[in-house]
């Protein structure tokens, strides 16, 4: 009585705290058959996830998630998906990892934006206020010709002072400059008509335009702004056909910029005309300014094959985040037709799946002066771990029973006759009158099987255990109850059957040598023997436990 005394006072003392142990978890975690759905809430002062299970009803009904939360998998379908609704992945980075698996197409968008910024920030183009389109256009009719002598004096000394110095440094503004100047010169000493003047209006229409940059930023803008799945499809498939343009535009021009090269090493362009002194310095200066032109000109063309290329491999991994939506687990059948399907997690009695899911909100701005991604602050962490759903959790533990199990104890009894007075017989025999030795305390291992099937402080135990005492083994068959604590605690009940030792060969009262001999003699019984008689009975207290 005083033991089931202490043993209640251990109970009561316990019940005042909670851990969460792995059978714990389980009897806490939320059964899921095929899918997470996490949606992601930034209006809340801390952003986290909610979650739905299996189905998805929205926002209103999803629970919250936040800190590490368990799902118990049904091992009927052997795998589960988890799924968020569509998110712009130009707004937000998300990323999914566990111990085998990092998404790399969500981390490429991150790669490809971060590199379409910075080459935006290199190819503005420094546009004139004045193109030789424009005077081109006035058919050189304007010409101030009261000027002539000075512009073309002052232009040519500076231009080939530089040149004598290597230090000449023209911008491609210069180019309307040069134009000024053109329509300032007699038509005697340029040729309108020359293959290299043609070239020329040609590449600075192409490249005073805007239509690289702007065409390009302006569809990344819509596409930025995309709030739903369909909207995000359609505005990509205009990235794709600006893409396919901007390529085709590259290639015009760059074909027109060798067409210029080639054409201005002919220097067609220049005619002797009634000045031949002005004619002469002028061709010189025009050679300076068109090689400058070159150079600036096929620097921008190598920034934007750059861009193209960045932009095409953001086209590409926009693509395999799109095709996620439409994907079907064969496994479970699991559709994703208006959301993304971050990964697909198998799950098995002996192995678990622990994800970390980082979910931040990021700035890009495409039309900027110096377009940028910024990673802001805001962010959502959660921390998943899916085991496998046991509708009856193995649990290991060490514990200490009351029992009403007996043992024969056998010694050598000696007696004595006396049978005369200087003659005295002794004997030796085999003796049970020690009695009987009762040992009702037991130490043994016990498997726990705890029913999973409510969310409650206590659950019913099926238990299986094996007697560990030194020459006692035995079998323990019980039940009872588990209790939610500090250190988990079981109470049972149950039967218990025990191996005990007897005589093999000697019997009661029977002659032998000395206690040596019975000692040799004891055995176990067979291995059904206990199982034939009527079983004892245990009580049970079990802490220390370890989960299977």
């Amino acid at each position: 009585m005083k033991l089931l005394y202490a043993w209640l006072s251990v109970l009561l003392i316990g019940t005042s705290t909670r851990a969460q142990t792995p059978t714990d978890e389980l009897l806490d975690a939320s059964k899921v058959r095929q899918k997470i759905i996490l949606w992601p809430d930034f209006t809340q002062k801390d952003p986290l996830f909610k979650f739905e299970l299996d189905e998805s009803k929205g926002t209103e009904t999803a629970k919250p998630l936040s800190g590490s939360v368990t799902f118990a998998v049904s091992l009927k379908d052997k795998s589960v998906n988890v799924v968020t609704p569509f998110y712009n992945p130009l707004r937000f980075s998300l990323t999914v990892s566990d111990t085998s698996l990092i998404d790399p197409s969500y981390q490429s968008v991150s790669d490809h934006v971060n590199g379409i910024t910075a080459i935006l920030k290199e190819t503005g183009l420094t546009i004139p206020s004045q193109s030789i389109s424009d005077f081109e256009n006035h058919g050189f009719k304007d010409l101030a010709t009261g000027r002539f002598s000075m512009i073309i004096g002052e232009a040519g000394g500076s231009v080939q002072g530089a040149a004598a110095a290597e230090t000449l440094d023209l911008q491609l503004g210069e180019l309307a400059e040069w134009g000024y100047l053109a329509a300032s010169v007699s038509l005697d000493c340029i040729n309108l008509q020359s293959p290299t003047i043609k070239w020329l209006i040609g590449l600075d229409k192409e490249f005073s335009k805007t239509t690289f940059n702007h065409d390009l930023t302006d569809v990344l803008e819509r596409l930025k702004e995309a709030e739903s799945l369909n909207e995000f499809k359609r505005i990509r498939t205009d990235l794709t056909k600006t893409l396919k343009d901007l390529k085709k535009l590259n290639e015009t021009n760059h074909r027109k910029l060798s067409n210029f090269v080639e054409a201005v090493a002919t220097q067609d362009f220049i005619t002797m005309g009634s000045s031949n002194t002005v004619c002469e310095a002028f061709g010189d200066y025009s050679k300076l300014v068109f090689k400058r032109v070159v150079e600036t000109l096929q620097t921008k063309q190598k920034k934007r094959e750059q861009l193209i290329t960045i932009a095409v491999n953001l086209d590409e991994s926009l693509e395999q985040i799109l095709n996620k939506t439409g994907l079907v687990n064969t496994a479970n059948g699991t559709q994703s037709t208006n959301s993304f399907i971050l990964g697909t997690y198998r799950v098995s009695f002996d192995k678990m799946s622990d994800l970390t899911l980082v979910m931040r909100k990021r700035e890009v701005d495409f039309s900027a002066d110096q377009p940028e991604i910024n990673e802001l602050n805001e962010k959502i962490t959660a921390k998943i771990r899916l085991r496998a759903y046991r509708r009856l959790i193995p649990e290991f533990s060490i514990g200490t029973y009351y029992s009403s199990l007996t043992y024969n104890l056998y010694n050598a009894k000696v007696s004595s006759k006396v049978l005369s007075s200087s003659l005295v017989e002794t004997a030796t025999t085999v003796d049970s009158v020690v009695g009987r030795d009762k040992n009702p305390m037991v130490l043994a291992g016990m498997l726990n099987l705890t029913l999973n099937t409510y969310s409650g402080e206590a659950h019913p135990v099926f238990q299986f255990g094996v007697g560990t005492g030194k020459g006692r083994p035995s079998i323990l068959l019980g039940g009872g109850v588990r209790f939610r604590r500090a250190n988990p605690l079981v109470i049972s009940l149950g039967v218990i059957w025990a191996w005990k030792k007897e005589l093999n060969e000697l019997k009661l009262g029977q002659t032998i040598s000395g206690q040596s001999q019975i000692d040799n003699d004891l055995k176990y019984q067979g291995f059904w023997e206990p199982f034939r008689n009527r079983p004892q009975f245990y009580a049970g207290l079990q802490y220390a436990f370890k989960s299977k």
